[in-house]
């Protein structure tokens, strides 16, 4: 198994408890994780100082951007592999997804152990 210590995670998620959750379960995994974003437009300023390794994106997000078009901004300046969280799956979120290279697609309600193994198998 990986370091986590060294694996920096950038949550994007606007529902608050969800965000707490996500941080503290992973951060008991060892990861390092980066200052949580409840918007698109704080993610990009975030992701531009620290330089996530892993994105973990909500899909519908409270501000202008979604979780689609913010991580797409994103991946311009930093490489890193997404995992993308939804309440609401169709085959056209499936097939925007399908366009990153690095990306998977979790269904609500997510479990950490499903993300930890989803960062494993990235790592592999």
């Amino acid at each position: 198994m990986k370091e986590n210590k060294n694996i920096k995670i950038l949550i994007i998620e606007d529902e608050a408890i969800s965000a707490m959750v996500f941080c503290k379960e992973l951060e008991d995994y060892g990861y390092h994780i980066c200052k949580p974003a409840a918007t698109g437009e704080d993610a990009v300023q975030i992701a531009k100082e620290e330089k996530p390794d892993f994105i973990l994106a909500d899909i519908h997000l409270a501000g202008k951007k979604n979780g689609i078009e913010t991580v797409k901004k994103i991946l311009i300046r930093n490489k890193a592999n997404i995992i993308f969280v939804t309440g609401y799956s169709s085959q056209e979120m499936t097939n925007k997804i399908a366009e990153f290279k690095n990306a998977k697609l979790l269904i609500k309600p997510v479990k950490t152990r499903q993300i930890v193994a989803i960062i494993n198998s990235m790592l592999e």
